[in-house]
């Protein structure tokens, strides 16, 4: 299994074979710049989508929706400060 997130590299446990971390903005950069079409498995996204502007939101779901397996799963948590 590869994982593909945002973590730091000076972590002790980082393992480079296993982790390929990147920083991307998934409102504007497109998700198949960094990984194939496709080939994820699993996409957390825990409390961004809070900070995505509500005009913004089906794009950065089609976004994820591009680099995710059909039967892969999106892991997400919603909360947003009125």
């Amino acid at each position: 299994m590869q994982l593909f997130c945002c973590l730091l590299k000076e972590n002790p446990q980082f393992d480079a074979n296993r982790c390929q971390p990147f920083c991307c903005d998934v409102t504007s950069d497109c998700l198949t710049n960094y990984l194939a079409e496709s080939s994820a498995d699993l996409a957390t996204v825990i409390f961004c989508l809070s900070a995505v502007h509500p005009n913004k939101m089906v794009a950065v779901l089609e976004n994820i929706h591009s680099v995710s397996e059909v039967l892969s799963l999106i892991l997400f948590a919603y909360s947003r400060i009125l």
